[in-house]
């Protein structure tokens, strides 16, 4: 079966101007930390996802993502923390 569920695009609150680098990457660690939450949400393995949609910063972000669940599952089937 082919079905992949197709991530349209990434809506979230533009960054304000003016923020510091690490008022950035906390609004990107909370993007991710989202993304990664509606993902765990919907359960399904992680080669099943669509990103054509998604610019190349969207893409980036949930590519990220993807590998760290991928890790996290690869650590639980050693039973490793």
């Amino acid at each position: 079966s082919n079905n992949k569920v197709r991530i349209g695009n990434l809506v979230f609150s533009p960054l304000k101007e003016g923020l510091t680098e690490e008022q950035k990457q906390r609004a990107e660690q909370h993007l991710k930390y989202q993304v990664k939450k509606a993902i765990r949400q919907i359960g399904i393995d992680n080669n099943s996802f669509d990103l054509t949609s998604l610019d190349d910063s969207q893409r980036k972000i949930v590519e990220d993502v993807l590998n760290e669940l991928r890790q996290e599952k690869t650590n639980d089937e050693r039973g490793e923390i």
